[in-house]
């Protein structure tokens, strides 16, 4: 048993060393010189203005009229000129005053928010009530008989709701935005049914 012991350590000793490679104990060590892993930072996410701070607030000069006309808001061309309802749209705007027996000058043209909404096509819901009293404000010192209210989004519920507290008594009237109807010819015979009483409202006297 001995010398049988003795061979096998003699066999394993001989058999290690022709393949000292294979068996050898690798320990990986890291390369001093090799560079670190670049550290990626993600930068925080920051909050969009609801408003362009860049576009001046549209100044309006008040005074008695007739009616009330009202845009949610000015677009990036009226901010930019000063001048709500610019171009074609203004002078769509004229028409449909004339058609219901008025001159420009005797309708307060205004922007429920003043300033041009940007990443957004319209304002918030927050920001649209905040301008609440200052409407209310511009409405009573209009004295205007009537509201014309321009843009699908005088239908819907909140706007609707924002509408009567602004208007109170006094009637209002909602019908696409001249711009829209610049697009869409065919939604004129629609907005002059809405129209219609408007125009018997202001035809009668005071």
């Amino acid at each position: 048993q001995l010398l049988s012991g003795y061979l096998t350590y003699i066999l394993i000793a001989l058999f290690y060393s022709y393949h000292p490679a294979k068996y050898s104990l690798q320990i990986r060590t890291r390369d001093p010189e090799a560079a670190p892993k670049a550290i990626v930072e993600t930068p925080a996410k920051t909050e969009k203005a609801a408003h362009s701070d860049n576009l001046p607030r549209l100044d309006v000069t008040i005074r008695p009229s007739e009616i009330m006309v009202v845009s949610i808001c000015p677009s990036t061309e009226d901010s930019l000129h000063g001048t709500l309802f610019s171009g074609d749209v203004g002078t769509l705007l004229d028409n449909i005053l004339a058609a219901i027996g008025l001159k420009p000058e005797q309708a307060h043209k205004t922007a429920w928010v003043k300033t041009a909404p940007v990443f957004t096509a319209l304002p918030d819901a927050e920001h649209i009530r905040s301008e609440l009293a200052e409407m209310q404000n511009e409405l009573t010192a209009s004295q205007a008989r009537a509201v014309l209210f321009l843009g699908k989004i005088f239908d819907s519920p909140d706007m609707i709701g924002l509408m009567n507290e602004l208007c109170a008594e006094r009637p209002y009237f909602v019908i696409p935005h001249p711009a829209r109807l610049l697009m869409q010819p065919q939604l004129k015979a629609q907005a002059w049914q809405i129209l219609k009483p408007l125009k018997q409202l202001l035809a009668k006297a005071v």
